[in-house]
């Protein structure tokens, strides 16, 4: 799925790449991060939940060398097991 919208709503895991490379893995509230969308799309987001839903909107194109580096996919994932282990 490659909506972001429909992705954060209604997926219990993602899998985020950028040029074929895994950059993120885990539930969305991890892999949707603000940081990661910036790195790997070059956008900023509003994003945000109601309901029991998330929703993230792509809202502007950032210049290029102005993203953050993407997550250790590692780290989201470890991340993910913490929190389902309490």
């Amino acid at each position: 799925m490659h909506d972001l919208a429909l992705a954060a709503r209604f997926t219990d895991r993602l899998v985020l790449m950028s040029e074929g490379a895994v950059v993120a893995s885990g539930p969305p509230d991890a892999v949707l991060s603000k940081d990661a969308l910036a790195a790997v799309y070059h956008i900023s987001v509003v994003s945000g939940g109601e309901s029991g839903g998330r929703w993230v909107i792509p809202w502007t194109r950032l210049p290029r060398g102005e993203e953050p580096d993407p997550p250790d996919a590692g780290a989201v994932e470890r991340s993910r097991l913490d929190r389902a282990a309490r």
